[in-house]
């Protein structure tokens, strides 16, 4: 409990953070500091999760969730969403948010696929690996606009976010993209200035 406020679920404070780079942008927040230290804490525990296992879906299902929490929390009341929506829509990185929020619906085992970088190359671009977020042997992408199709029906309310998916997530590898979801809530500048509480 923070500030009298419950959150969906409780996490420990014990965890180490390794995302230095992705902060909060005001520790005075306590609200928004929660929220930021378990979207951080979500992203790490999937980059140290095992592949196709049991803990690798919970782990990625516990960071598209928590995407979609500070998302819901920096565009705010539906009548104060515009300066959010004008942000993302000028933005790659709030694109790519959105279209992981899109995801928090799909069944979550059906997101991903595994892809191997020396069979299936991953360049040319910044997925070349090692790196901070590709390793050897198996990674994952997320699956295409047409795959995510045949397992899940896209509503009307889902179609712009659905189409930041098809245009900026689908296909791509999926710890990249959710590095550039988390970076674009908690640090962009301008999306830092929208406080909502």
């Amino acid at each position: 409990m923070t500030g009298g406020l419950h959150r969906r679920d409780s996490r420990a404070d014990d965890r180490t953070d390794t995302v230095s780079s992705m902060s909060a942008p005001d520790s005075t927040d306590a609200i928004f500091a929660e929220y930021a230290d378990d979207l951080r804490a979500a992203f790490e525990q999937l980059r140290s999760a095992g592949g196709g296992t049991q803990d690798h879906r919970r782990a990625l299902k516990a960071v598209v969730n928590e995407v979609y929490s500070v998302r819901e929390y920096r565009q705010g009341p539906k009548e104060k969403r515009q300066p959010y929506w004008d942000i993302v829509a000028g933005s790659d990185a709030g694109k790519i948010t959105q279209g992981v929020a899109f995801l928090r619906g799909v069944l979550t085992h059906h997101l991903t696929r595994p892809v191997l970088p020396a069979s299936r190359p991953l360049y040319p671009g910044p997925d070349l690996y090692p790196g901070p977020d590709m390793f050897p042997g198996v990674n994952y992408v997320w699956l295409t606009a047409d795959e995510i199709r045949a397992v899940h029906t896209v509503t009307t309310s889902e179609t712009q976010s659905f189409a930041h998916y098809e245009s900026h997530v689908g296909g791509r590898t999926v710890l990249p993209t959710l590095r550039a979801a988390v970076g674009f809530l908690l640090d962009d500048v301008n999306v830092a200035k929208l406080r909502h509480v």
